[in-house]
């Protein structure tokens, strides 16, 4: 049997054609074996599903043996590239001259050539051509090859168990290692839900009213007289540990009259803008209100019903940040950081009393399903944020993209 095609961060390895797996149960075999691979209980039945029926018990004990003897010669032939690097001269081993003779007997040539070309760079310092990239075979890329190797041998042995076992006997060190990946996870995770909070919280114009601050943010921002306020971390570690600053804003007749030092506009968001209703600076909020509402509606406003035209006029401004702030965060996940357009569209759906929206359809595409889609996505994630009508209410949006690329 040749080598399954097994994958290393700058090195392949040739799949086999004579294995008894099906094209699925290889590529569960891949996803297993890689160096940045992975394992679990889904992943292992899939594996098992079909093989203990379709093949016969001393075939399968073959496979048992000889899959993780793959990853041993594997494991063989790096330890001598290792050694290789660092004395510069081949490394003697009649282990690794065996795997190489099965190689070259077998047919497996590019195996065999890959092989040798890694063997001499390793030993000449001299770079080799993989993928298109000229890669330096050193002591440092050796060792993170041996890792991987010793991780997913790890990983074959719960593969190819009789039973599941959803746990591991791992080393001290890889106990470590897991609890700071969750440990990392957990603390990026927390600077990514004050992060959003800081630029909701920064993207205020001065002399933006209180209660609509209050409405948005859900948060009651202290007395209705009260002359400044703070905006601070939810976890206590972040502030006590990571020292991360609160954020002071100040009210002058409740409206914002100052914001903290630290909003500021980043290069991206000036550079990428995702514009709700096409905003327009007006000197009066009342003027860029019915101006918002003219760009999206058209002469169909009129058409709404006075209690759809009270909710929207009241509600529009509050609205249309909840919504810009929700585009941003989908925008950045969705949109390819080099897309340079200038387009928009509208889109329409119905907002009920209990919250709920139906009918979402655009009124006017775009031209590219990628911002029409992350239009409607959007819709989709901040609806239930919407202050609630006392009747079905017809909302319609239009969403501007200017994007320049970065």
């Amino acid at each position: 049997m040749k080598v399954i095609f097994i994958v290393f961060s700058f090195f392949i390895f040739l799949s086999a054609e004579d294995t008894i797996l099906t094209p699925h149960e290889q590529l569960v075999f891949k996803t297993v074996s890689n160096v940045d691979g992975y394992i679990d209980e889904d992943l292992y039945n899939e594996f098992w599903k079909d093989l203990r029926v379709r093949v016969k018990k001393d075939e399968i004990a073959k496979l048992k043996q000889s899959l993780p003897e793959l990853q041993k010669n594997q494991m063989l032939i790096w330890q001598c590239v290792r050694t290789t690097t660092i004395t510069k001269k081949r490394c003697k081993s009649d282990k690794v001259e065996r795997i190489l003779k099965e190689m070259y007997d077998s047919g497996d040539f590019i195996s065999y050539n890959n092989t040798m070309g890694v063997l001499e760079a390793a030993e000449k310092g001299t770079g080799m051509i993989l993928m298109g990239k000229t890669i330096y075979i050193t002591t440092e890329k050796a060792d993170e090859v041996i890792a991987g190797l010793d991780a997913s041998m790890k990983r074959i042995d719960r593969l190819l168990s009789d039973n599941w076992s959803p746990l591991l006997k791992s080393s001290k060190k890889e106990m470590i290692a897991q609890l700071n990946k969750k440990t990392n996870s957990k603390i990026a995770l927390m600077k990514e839900r004050w992060q959003e909070k800081k630029e909701l919280i920064c993207s205020f114009a001065i002399g933006t009213e209180r209660k609509d601050i209050e409405a948005i943010m859900g948060m009651n921002l202290g007395k209705s007289n009260a002359s400044s306020f703070s905006i601070c971390p939810d976890d206590d570690i972040l502030k006590n540990v990571y020292s991360v600053k609160c954020l002071n804003f100040k009210f002058y007749k409740n409206m914002l009259s100052e914001r903290d030092n630290n909003c500021r506009e980043t290069r991206g968001d000036a550079e990428r803008t995702y514009s709700f209703l096409s905003e327009k600076v007006s000197t009066e909020r009342e003027s860029k209100v019915l101006s918002n509402i003219k760009d999206a509606y058209g002469d169909s406003f009129e058409e709404l019903s006075l209690g759809e035209q009270e909710y929207i006029l009241k509600n529009q401004e509050v609205m249309r940040r909840i919504t810009q702030q929700v585009l941003n965060r989908v925008g950045r996940v969705n949109i390819p950081r080099d897309m340079r357009v200038n387009s928009s569209n509208i889109v329409e759906f119905y907002l009920y009393p209990n919250g709920e929206i139906s009918e979402i359809k655009f009124i006017d595409k775009s031209n590219f399903y990628i911002l029409d889609d992350t239009t409607k996505e959007t819709i989709e994630y901040a609806y239930n944020k919407y202050p609630r009508p006392d009747q079905k209410t017809r909302i319609r949006y239009k969403v501007g993209y200017y994007l320049r690329g970065y």
